[in-house]
């Protein structure tokens, strides 16, 4: 069976392969940060048997916290990643056999799981606490929820409210992510310096995300389901760029 590759196809093709890439990249890497964090396990268990409570076997038990919590962030981003990469076959395939209809379905559903993942390695980059971080999960699964509503919405005006609201809710979540250092964990483990770095550190990448994030809304405007100002494949492309600089490249820049 033959078939006509259009663009649209073209870049979800180059979408997949460049999500596989760096699954498998994230996915090394990973694996390397288990053994090594399963290593020093192993020599902590030795250290405490030969030299129970002492101050040695304390500094170990704190840098291997530090090191499993980084571990779990990079195993989201990795995670990630890899919803990303089936997304993206999944669109692929969905864009050659069925509508575009089924590619909306199927981009929005990967957005319902991937996003509040990418706010929890923010938030647990930034040691926010918990409250702050279920309000985030909310704020997210109703701001894509509300926009998948704008796609099938049949009326201008219900379309323009839900994107309105959609919208509101991404505010919300730009909102907390601007201000960290009023959300963080009260942790005794860290001192001053160490803390303004991590809010440097968090702000860097919350801003990152945030301008990022903010030219979603933009493409969804001039877009399909918007404007129409563009056609179907440069929509596409534009939401490659966007999901690449989102996911693996937030990965590679603020986790790894």
């Amino acid at each position: 069976m033959t078939f006509d590759l259009k663009h649209e196809e073209l870049w979800f093709l180059i979408g997949t392969c460049l999500m596989l890439i760096s699954l498998i990249y994230f996915s090394i890497l990973l694996y390397r940060i288990y053994l090594n964090l399963k290593k020093n396990n192993k020599n902590d268990k030795n250290d405490k048997n030969d030299e129970i409570n002492n101050e040695k076997h304390n500094q170990n038990k704190q840098i291997e916290e530090i090191e499993k919590r980084n571990f779990y962030k990079k195993l989201l981003a990795t995670i990630v990643v890899f919803l990303a990469f089936i997304s993206y076959l999944g669109m692929l395939l969905v864009s050659i056999y069925a509508s575009h209809n089924e590619v909306t379905l199927i981009r929005y559903f990967e957005w319902m799981i991937t996003t509040p993942l990418l706010l929890i390695d923010l938030a647990l980059l930034a040691m926010l606490v918990k409250q702050r971080i279920y309000t985030l999960i909310l704020l997210d699964v109703l701001m894509i929820g509300l926009g998948l509503a704008a796609v099938y919405s049949l009326s201008i005006g219900m379309k323009s409210l839900f994107f309105i609201l959609s919208t509101l809710c991404m505010f919300g979540i730009f909102y907390i992510l601007l201000t960290p250092e009023n959300n963080m964990i009260d942790n005794p483990n860290i001192n001053e310096k160490q803390k303004k770095d991590l809010i440097q550190k968090s702000k860097n990448a919350n801003i990152y995300t945030i301008t990022i994030w903010t030219i979603y809304p933009i493409i969804w405007l001039i877009g399909l389901h918007g404007f129409q100002y563009i056609n179907i494949p440069i929509e596409t492309l534009c939401y490659l760029i966007l999901d690449f600089l989102a996911k693996p490249m937030f990965a590679f820049l603020f986790v790894f």
